[in-house]
């Protein structure tokens, strides 16, 4: 199933011609049922022809869920994977000075005081990095 504007299926991989109905809350495409049952990739498709009677195969979604396949789809691709690799890496070196080496509940005043003892604890924990590697 295709997207085209204002998050609307335009077509199906397999089916040439998508009639499309748009309201507020909810968007709906029809297909033709006797193209759906035939449709080589109908076991993963959403519309689940073999579920329908009559003329027409339906499909009724939201404007949200339709921005979220198409941000999924973007997401679960190489390039923003490769990118997302690098902000995972700093949350879980975050998450380890906050939780490991105790920045969470730091009690100490003043903008100076504060940076020395977030480098120490850094540092430190590049040190247990490094004792982990050579271990």
């Amino acid at each position: 199933m295709r997207c085209g504007s204002h998050q609307q299926a335009s077509r199906c991989a397999s089916v040439a011609s998508v009639s499309t109905s748009a309201s507020t809350a909810k968007l709906l495409a029809r297909f033709d049922l006797a193209t759906c049952r035939e449709c080589p990739d109908r076991a993963r498709c959403p519309v689940q022809a073999e579920k329908h009677d009559g003329q027409f195969a339906r499909f009724q979604y939201t404007p949200t869920r339709a921005k979220n396949r198409k941000r999924r789809l973007y997401e679960s691709r190489d390039p923003c994977r490769e990118a997302y690799r690098w902000r995972t890496g700093i949350e879980a070196t975050m998450s380890r000075l906050k939780h490991q080496m105790n920045l969470a509940y730091l009690r100490v005043r003043g903008m100076p005081t504060m940076r020395y003892t977030v480098n120490l604890r850094a540092l430190s924990l590049n040190v247990r990095r490094c004792a982990a590697v050579q271990a």
